[in-house]
């Protein structure tokens, strides 16, 4: 596997990679043959070493080092509006059963 989280120890690295693809803490720790509370001791040092609070956090972070580009969820009144206008009327259309 590549390093792109360098400051992580080569270990705590798989195991962020590993939960990054999306493997439960239980799986990465049969896989690794090892105790449930080091993975999840090593996914909490990741988060603390790369000032991460969560999963989500953590995937943004390796995939804009991964990819260089960074990812921003920000999105101006506009689209935020459009995207909202287009559930709800997608949510009606579902619950109603129409064609429109």
């Amino acid at each position: 596997m590549k390093r792109v989280l360098t400051e992580l120890t080569p270990e705590c690295e798989v195991t962020a990679q590993m939960f990054i693809s999306g493997m439960e803490k239980e799986e990465i720790a049969e896989a690794k043959c090892r105790a449930f509370s080091t993975i999840n001791n090593q996914l909490q040092k990741a988060f603390q070493i790369l000032n991460v609070k969560n999963g989500r956090q953590l995937c943004k972070k390796f995939y804009e080092r991964l990819s260089g580009v960074e990812y921003t969820f920000d999105f101006s009144p506009a689209i935020r509006s459009a995207f909202a206008s287009f559930y709800v009327f997608s949510d009606y259309r579902s619950t109603t059963n129409r064609t429109i």
